[in-house]
């Protein structure tokens, strides 16, 4: 592992020490749920690892990680918003696709009383 590497995990670990609590905030105050704010964090750190060279030094940091976290979080939204359009089409096609039994009983009984 080069200098450079152990300097971006350096930096990383202090990053996430010193954010992770205000960012778990901030994500509290946006999401439904506590465990999908866990997920929000989870996630923004992610981006952030995977970026870790470009994440800015000294002050800007934070600044940096509640842009990635305000991304996440618009994710997360549209991925909230699709999935609720998807279950209401789901149950529309379930209501088309699975008949009432009953709704034939009528029909059912008149046949049967013309054939007696």
């Amino acid at each position: 592992m080069s200098s450079g590497e152990m300097n971006d995990e350096d930096r990383f670990r202090r990053v996430y020490a010193e954010d992770f609590e205000s960012l778990l905030a901030y994500a509290l105050r946006r999401v439904a749920h506590s465990e999908d704010a866990a997920d929000v964090v989870a996630e923004t750190f992610l981006v952030a690892w995977r970026r870790r060279r470009d994440i800015p030094v000294e002050g800007e940091a934070r600044l940096w990680l509640y842009g990635v976290a305000r991304r996440v979080l618009a994710n997360y939204h549209r991925g909230g918003v699709r999935r609720q359009r998807l279950g209401e089409r789901l149950r529309q096609q379930i209501v088309a696709a699975v008949a009432d039994p009953g709704g034939e009983v009528p029909e059912r009984l008149a046949v049967r009383a013309a054939l007696w």
